[in-house]
């Protein structure tokens, strides 16, 4: 904790010390809405590393469900309800898989990738805006090179 000279405060005009209220206010509000933000994210984090797996088995018994002739709101709805996970984990998980298998997605982050590295940028800066690794960036770059010759 940082010492300050209280005593010296009664010796300041009202005009200066309304003018240190509400610097120390507004320090103050944003120190609280930093460590707000801090717990939130210690908490995503901890939720992730805590269910990654389980959430991501979910895909699998999704798919198993579809292919055993249910349909997917009902396949999602019985997952939801054997996992006892969040209902939104499981339909956002579903979704990113469901985009993710797409040819148009893997072709528009191809696309994507290559724009980026023609603008200049690092594997390791594609990598952090695409979400993926860097090695994984210079894999399709040079995939892509390969197929257009």
């Amino acid at each position: 904790m940082i010492s300050f000279p209280v005593l010296s405060l009664k010796t300041l005009p009202p005009a200066e010390l309304d003018r240190l209220s509400q610097h120390f206010q507004y320090l103050a509000d944003t120190c609280a809405d930093f460590a707000k933000a801090n717990r939130k994210r210690d908490h995503h984090t901890a939720y992730v590393r805590d269910y990654r797996k389980q959430i991501d088995a979910t895909v699998d018994a999704i798919r198993a469900k579809i292919d055993k002739g249910l349909d997917e709101a009902t396949a999602l709805r019985k997952v939801v309800a054997e996992t006892r996970l969040p209902e939104a984990t499981i339909f956002a998980r579903w979704r990113l898989h469901k985009k993710r298998k797409t040819r148009d997605y893997v072709k528009l982050r191809g696309q994507k990738i290559m724009q980026l590295k023609r603008r200049g940028h690092t594997n390791k800066e594609i990598a952090q805006k695409i979400g993926l690794s860097a090695s994984q960036i210079g894999r399709i770059i040079a995939k892509i090179s390969v197929e257009t010759g």
